[in-house]
């Protein structure tokens, strides 16, 4: 490639590269009084008009305004944001590992002292039950000692009774065969 041909492809190149025109996007905002504002970009340089009830945009005046956000704006003579003030947010500091272990340890703890009360009220609850079956078995052997010094009485039938000898099938047919046998 020549020189020539390259400075015509560079010009050729910025011919083509042509600015493009960028639309302004205005975004609506609400100021702290409830006053409608439009704003094209909330940034130093932006511009800033009021929003009548037939919504009709005029430029803003000059002066510090409030937005419902708590950021401050100050506009200058044309309406155009010269400074911006963000409200302080409350950074919350995110917690180390050395922290989080702490309040692991702590809720490890506070779980261990409630295992020592469930414990102890356990042993209470079991000397209670110890106490009450140690109870009943001293009654039990009172009852049966008791028991063991009642004299005894004789039995209500006689001795014979139960010596008595009761014949069984085998000698009733025995003794019916016997006496027709003869």
């Amino acid at each position: 490639m020549t020189a020539q041909e390259a400075l015509l492809k560079i010009k050729a190149m910025f011919a083509e590269a042509q600015p493009e025109v960028v639309a302004a996007t205005f975004a609506e905002y609400v100021l702290e009084g409830g006053v409608k504002v439009m704003i094209d970009k909330l940034e130093l340089g932006g511009k800033v008009s009021i929003v009548d009830e037939a919504g009709n945009e005029l430029p803003a005046p000059a002066g510090e305004h409030k937005l419902a956000d708590g950021t401050v704006i100050t506009l200058d003579e044309n309406a155009t944001i010269v400074e911006i003030e963000s409200p302080e947010v409350p950074v919350e500091e995110p917690e180390t590992e050395v922290e989080l272990l702490k309040k692991k340890v702590a809720e490890m703890e506070a779980q261990l002292a409630d295992y020592g009360k469930k414990k102890d009220e356990e042993k209470v609850m079991m000397a209670d039950q110890s106490a009450k079956f140690s109870q009943a078995i001293q009654e039990l052997t009172d009852v049966v000692i008791e028991l063991t010094k009642t004299p005894q009485v004789a039995p209500t039938q006689p001795k014979e009774v139960f010596e008595k000898h009761f014949p069984s099938k085998n000698d009733k047919i025995s003794r019916f065969l016997s006496n027709y046998a003869k």
